[in-house]
């Protein structure tokens, strides 16, 4: 088959729609973000300075139409306290993402780690 011809389904506004491949890709790496690499040395925690990253990161995905920002952490990057003081869903350890906006799509974490997903509509 015809790669321009491939199509997906894709639930927006209540309403069915068939987008090509490439536009299906294009709107779903749009849609969301994945944080990674979030971090305040230890002399400088408990500032604030985090939560003004976070803002800022925030603030630039929704200039971007970004919709679901995500992040997966574990017992060597942090714990899920943080997230979820700052308005994040943190998910029981070794849980899958839930299929967010229009692209119907579960994400998945290596399972070799065990830790926990952390997302937040914008």
């Amino acid at each position: 088959m015809e790669r321009s011809r491939v199509t997906r389904n894709v639930i927006f506004q209540n309403r069915l729609h068939k987008l090509p491949q490439k536009d299906y890709c294009a709107g779903f790496l749009k849609s969301r973000r994945t944080l990674g690499g979030l971090a305040v040395d230890t002399t400088m925690r408990r500032l604030g300075l985090g939560r003004e990253l976070l803002t800022a990161i925030e603030d630039q995905a929704r200039s971007e139409g970004v919709h679901h920002l995500m992040g997966f952490i574990d017992a060597r990057n942090g714990g899920p306290g943080f997230y979820a003081e700052n308005n994040y869903t943190v998910l029981a350890a070794n849980r899958a993402l839930p299929r967010m906006g229009p692209f119907p799509v579960t994400e998945v974490h290596p399972t070799y780690l065990s830790g926990s997903w952390f997302y937040r509509v914008l």
